[in-house]
């Protein structure tokens, strides 16, 4: 199927409009307002404008832009500049000199960036939706005055708006990360196996930790991706003794050269299905684990305790990629952490 396609130049500036044009502060008809800019997705624009509202073809910096505005701007404008006065309906031609006079600041601060001239080519009632495949929705605001439009741009346009834009500050969204629930698992350790030597695996068997995070005095981490509070395991419960901070506990991966190396078999190496049994798989142990908020997380302080989902003194999770497939028992072979594995079970629950 069809879909609208970007060049990744084109998607990273659109991403910064979309983060950084919200309450940028314009002036218009010598008013303070605030300037909202909200990229339409690829391909996709409003409704067409509708017959009585205003088209505006401006230029700057050799980029091409057609802004929409509703009938009733002008008269939006006019009353929030001069809000005792009580206008009647703007006569056509009136309204128009209201729109081109409320721009002549915006055009010439624009002009002042020493990227070209900014003018405003023309000013019609809206005769068609044509303009550039950039399309941006427009909120302008003054207290309770609001006047909603549509901005389209050329390629060109897009590059100028995130040039004018990238010095503003990211703008938060209504999304609260902090109550995001983050699960931490008590994880003693990590293995890696390949798929074939998972495959072998039987209650009994032990699996020797490569990389082991439980200390002699019952100190471990409580671990979420690569992010981990340090703990440590006193008389059933955890006490935080490290608060959250980066451990890089992602394992390497094999090298690029190594993964991308041609096969021996040359041209029939196409023909060779892969091998599948070689595919390593990433074991981690842990004792259980507790989901907090990411605001509780940042919130741990040094000397809090915390429980676990189940008792610490159970068996110890077995966890392949991620994903739950048996249990197992703590063991010490030749002075080397392992895992007795006590039981397996098809891979349940992944964890993240």
């Amino acid at each position: 199927m069809p879909w609208p396609r970007l060049s990744r130049n084109e998607a990273q500036a659109r991403n910064l409009v979309a983060q950084r044009a919200l309450a940028c502060p314009v002036e218009l008809a010598g008013q303070p307002w605030t300037l909202d800019v909200q990229p339409w997705p690829p391909g996709q624009g409003a409704s067409p404008p509708a017959a009585h509202d205003w088209h505006l073809r401006l230029s700057w910096g050799g980029a091409c832009f057609d802004l929409w505005l509703p009938a009733s701007a002008a008269q939006i404008w006019m009353s929030a500049s001069a809000p005792d006065l009580d206008l009647p309906t703007l006569p056509e031609a009136f309204a128009a000199a209201v729109l081109e006079e409320a721009l002549d600041a915006a055009l010439a601060a624009l002009s002042g960036l020493q990227r070209g001239a900014a003018r405003l080519e023309s000013l019609s009632r809206a005769d068609g939706d044509a303009g550039g495949p950039q399309r941006f929705g427009l909120r302008l605001a003054q207290g309770d005055a609001v006047v909603h439009g549509a901005l389209a741009a050329d390629t060109l346009g897009l590059m100028l708006m995130a040039g004018l834009l990238a010095q503003r500050p990211v703008q938060a969204n209504a999304l609260d990360e902090d109550r995001l629930p983050v699960p931490l698992f008590a994880t003693l350790g990590t293995a890696r196996l390949s798929a074939d030597e998972l495959d072998s695996l039987r209650p009994g068997d032990a699996v020797l930790l490569e990389r082991t995070w439980l200390d002699a005095d019952g100190s471990l981490w409580l671990l979420a991706g690569d992010i981990g509070v340090r703990v440590r395991w006193n008389d059933g419960r955890l006490d935080v003794t490290q608060t959250a901070t980066p451990i890089g506990l992602a394992m390497p991966e094999p090298e690029a050269e190594t993964a991308l190396a041609p096969s021996p078999a040359g041209e029939h190496a196409a023909e060779t299905p892969p091998d599948w049994q070689s595919l390593p798989v990433r074991l981690s142990f842990d004792l259980g684990e507790r989901t907090l908020t990411l605001g509780e997380i940042k919130a741990l302080q040094v000397g809090q305790s915390l429980e676990l989902s189940r008792p610490l003194d159970q068996a110890v999770h077995i966890r392949a990629n991620g994903a739950l497939i048996g249990s197992g028992e703590l063991v010490e072979i030749d002075g080397r952490l392992a895992v007795s594995i006590a039981s397996l079970t098809p891979a349940a629950k992944a964890a993240p």
